[in-house]
């Protein structure tokens, strides 16, 4: 570890440096969170903790999710306070890479916060942000769950979202 002296400011290290990393494209970040804003939609980066964490290891996963403004409920929710379990689309960073599968990392005593840094910031430029920004406008999404698909949605949120998005058109 370099001058983080506690795993969980290893964690807080890779995030901020995940940051810096996704700021060139756009996202700001917020705690454990990178978002960019783009029009009445949202795409989110999330890094989440496993529960189980303890003071030997700290263990992470990324998640993907595009929150569209047009289906928010405004009351409750804006573009800029939705968290990424609001997301009309929602995907784990794992299922994107070359394996296919959920993916965690695990920070211990043995971790080299430059390295796994690195990763995670290379992970985020080359397949999270590709992957978010394909599908960050309406009619993208549209499109995505009029040909069937909707990651991290069951299909009758699909069709009811499907049928909301494009009764306000």
């Amino acid at each position: 570890m370099t001058g983080a002296t506690t795993l969980q400011e290893v964690f807080a290290e890779v995030v901020a440096q995940a940051g810096i990393a996704a700021a060139a494209y756009g996202y700001v970040r917020k705690q454990g969170t990178l978002r960019r804003i783009v029009g009445d939609n949202a795409a989110l980066i999330n890094f989440q903790k496993n529960r189980w964490n303890s003071s030997d290891s700290v263990s992470f996963t990324l998640n993907l999710s595009i929150v569209c403004g047009a289906l928010l409920d405004s009351s409750d929710t804006t573009i800029k306070s939705a968290k990424e379990y609001d997301g009309h689309l929602r995907q784990r960073i794992g299922y994107l890479t070359r394996e296919a599968a959920d993916k965690w990392w695990e920070v211990n005593k043995a971790t080299k916060v430059d390295v796994l840094s690195a990763e995670i910031a290379s992970l985020l430029v080359s397949v999270a942000v590709p992957y978010l920004e394909r599908y960050v406008h309406t009619k993208d999404l549209v499109a995505l769950w009029a040909g069937g698909e909707s990651p991290g949605l069951t299909d009758v949120l699909r069709l009811r979202y499907l049928a909301r998005v494009k009764a306000s058109e």
